[in-house]
């Protein structure tokens, strides 16, 4: 329930901003970061790692400094300066999850997206507020590593490298979106023409073992520092076939944004495109994580360029039929209902340090 009413102050907030404009939308903005980092930063115990980040932060944070994790380093080193609660390491975290986010969402705003339903997907669909608590170095670095991306496409060049550092330096798994920095316009053109078959082709070769090989020779022999990971994945679950069916349960609203995509192409720009293309790897790592559960962690990275294909779905359904529109909305919704209101559980649970 707390979750649906912070949805709602969170809904509210955004079509606040997206009529408002000049000084009034910073305003906005803030009213939307302090409202959006509210629960985050007063978890307690939500997911799996929240007490080995006290653990951590307890021992001098050093492994963070070790792993070149530089600004999630500085986030406990401050906490420790100021002898305050290891709390506020959350707290601190949460705050600029936020603001990042907040920037993500005016920039959106700036190319003409509904910001209402990209925040609709981003809330209900993307999972994205969840798991942020539960991964803090991750979702640092992938809400740095978003901004950046997406301020590549606008043509910026100043900002993506800023915010690539930023997200660097918060997670090093972030290098993976080095390349679609450097992708130049002509390729991701190229891709977006083809893109249908590229994911049916790239989706069938990730459910063999043949990529998990090949990456894995790859990293170890010119990224060694990277190599733990393959060794931490012998360790990691197998997905059961449930499991996977529930990762591909939008897979209907993908097949039919390619069957309409002509009939929605005088409304997709280059810059959409290119989120397009970046949001097709999400798809794919969902079956190679099947096949290789190390993978898993990177679907993060990619789920929210994911979304926008649910997106200009239901910018065609709402334009061709305002009913089909809601059983569209209301299919992507009973998913969360199922693991919040039903079931819920790990960083689906609500736990406090307030209540």
């Amino acid at each position: 329930m707390f979750y649906l009413l912070t949805f709602f102050f969170l809904f509210v907030t955004i079509y606040t901003l997206d009529r408002s404009y000049g000084v009034s939308k910073y305003l906005i903005s803030c009213i939307f970061i302090f409202g959006f980092a509210i629960i985050p930063s007063a978890q307690l115990s939500i997911g799996t790692d929240y007490f080995s980040y006290l653990e951590h932060y307890k021992n001098g944070a050093e492994l963070y400094l070790y792993n070149k994790e530089y600004l999630f380093y500085f986030i406990n080193y401050l906490v420790k300066v100021f002898d305050i609660s290891p709390q506020y390491v959350f707290v601190l975290t949460s705050f600029i999850q936020a603001s990042t986010l907040a920037l993500i969402i005016l920039l959106l705003k700036e190319k003409k997206y509904s910001i209402l339903i990209v925040f609709f997907l981003y809330f209900f669909v993307s999972n994205m507020y969840h798991n942020q608590m539960n991964v803090l170095r991750s979702y640092l670095s992938i809400y740095f590593g978003i901004y950046a991306l997406l301020s590549r496409f606008r043509g910026d060049v100043f900002l993506p490298l800023v915010f690539f550092s930023f997200a660097l330096i918060s997670h090093k798994i972030a290098f993976i979106y080095l390349p679609f920095l450097l992708f130049t316009d002509a390729f991701y053109k190229a891709v977006y023409r083809n893109l249908g078959t590229l994911l049916l082709v790239a989706s069938l070769l990730a459910a063999t073992s043949i990529p998990y090989g090949i990456i894995e020779d790859v990293v170890k022999i010119f990224i060694p520092r990277y190599s733990n990971y393959f060794e931490a994945g012998a360790n990691v679950s197998q997905w059961s076939l449930v499991n996977l069916l529930t990762k591909l349960y939008y897979l209907p609203l993908v097949f039919i944004f390619f069957v309409f995509r002509e009939e929605m192409s005088d409304s997709i720009t280059d810059f959409d495109k290119k989120i397009l293309v970046v949001g097709s790897i999400g798809f794919v790592l969902i079956i190679v994580a099947y096949t290789n559960p190390v993978f898993s962690r990177l679907i993060h990275y990619f789920i929210f360029f994911s979304i926008f294909f649910y997106y200009w779905v239901l910018k065609f359904l709402f334009e061709k039929n305002f009913y089909l529109y809601v059983i569209g909305i209301m299919y992507l919704l009973f998913p969360y209902v199922i693991k919040v209101v039903i079931l819920p559980s790990k960083e689906f649970l609500f736990e406090t340090i307030v209540f």
